[in-house]
């Protein structure tokens, strides 16, 4: 008899319960409609092209390609010079003493490792350098994109590959303008 009289007044609850929330999400709801703009305020952008074909980055790619070039001449002559001194090693190993032998392969460890350090600083600094360019890039771009929306009346952007936007109105999708004022400045 107690399993009888429990399901009923759990379905009353549940229905009371239901028609509080919904009673709570419409109030919610009205009130919220009122303060949200319109949906015709949305619009997006598609900043990894804005990155590809502006300008602006594509002269700070052009720079960190010079960067890197200048960099990596570097470690070659660096490399160039480990390869000299370990052939220089190979042909005088077999006549040195073992004491001169012992020191002459511990400067060989000691260079390789020195040289292995500048290629792991090369490879940090490149990819700081990187990071400081993109993100002034896109500064620059997001600024703007803010006067764009301003202008259009947009209250939210948002970025089309990383919101997951698998489609949107052609109007609504302002990254060719974007692209335009971006190389016009």
């Amino acid at each position: 008899m107690r399993q009888g009289l429990v399901i009923p007044l759990l379905l009353v609850a549940v229905v009371a319960v239901s028609a509080g929330t919904t009673l709570l999400v419409t109030n919610h709801a009205t009130a919220t409609a009122r303060s949200v703009p319109p949906m015709e305020t949305l619009a997006f952008v598609d900043m990894r092209r804005a990155l590809e074909e502006v300008t602006e980055a594509r002269q700070a790619r052009q720079r960190l390609e010079r960067e890197l070039a200048r960099r990596q001449q570097a470690l070659d002559r660096d490399q160039e010079a480990f390869r000299t001194f370990e052939r220089e090693l190979e042909t005088a190993l077999p006549m040195l003493s073992e004491e001169a032998r012992m020191q002459r392969l511990q400067e060989y460890q000691t260079r390789m490792q020195e040289l292995q350090q500048r290629f792991v600083n090369l490879q940090r600094e490149l990819s700081e350098l990187e990071a400081r360019a993109t993100d002034e890039v896109v500064a620059s771009i997001a600024t703007v994109a803010s006067a764009l929306a301003r202008e259009r009346g947009v209250t939210l952007m948002i970025e089309k590959n990383a919101a997951g936007v698998i489609y949107g109105v052609a109007g609504l999708d302002l990254t060719d303008e974007l692209i335009a004022r971006a190389n016009a400045r």
